[in-house]
């Protein structure tokens, strides 16, 4: 009898952790062509992603009339929370590919040398965290 019960439990909690009923994406893969790069979304739990991204970003300085660019490589990671999603599938709207609101936490690497360009002083690597 306590078998059958422990079974049972076990039953009901793993369907109540599933992640069926799960509103993002499960796996989804994004390239970006303006600034090229890829970018890699996976769903953590039914409103929440994980987003992870290679690319490229621009920098441009003009100091005393001295103007100097770079094309830098950065490494991204997200975590956002999509809060609209109810609200979406309760007006009939859609949520495919994670179409909605969300807020993240965000950081970015950047390594200080560009890849292409003349900027200078640029030798130490980069790290930014948004919210």
């Amino acid at each position: 009898m306590k078998k059958l019960l422990f079974i049972a439990a076990l039953l009901v909690l793993t369907k109540g952790f599933s992640q069926t009923d799960m509103n993002v994406e499960k796996n989804m893969f994004k390239v970006n062509f303006l600034m090229p790069g890829i970018e890699y979304e996976h769903g953590v739990t039914k409103n929440t992603t994980l987003q992870l991204g290679l690319g490229t970003g621009f920098t441009y300085e003009s100091t005393f009339g001295v103007e100097s660019a770079g094309l830098f490589v950065n490494l991204e990671a997200q975590y956002r929370y999509y809060y609209n999603f109810d609200r979406r599938i309760r007006k009939e709207k859609s949520i495919t590919n994670n179409t909605g609101n969300y807020i993240s936490l965000m950081t970015l690497y950047q390594p200080g040398k560009p890849i292409l360009g003349n900027i200078r002083d640029y030798n130490d690597a980069f790290v930014a965290r948004q919210v």
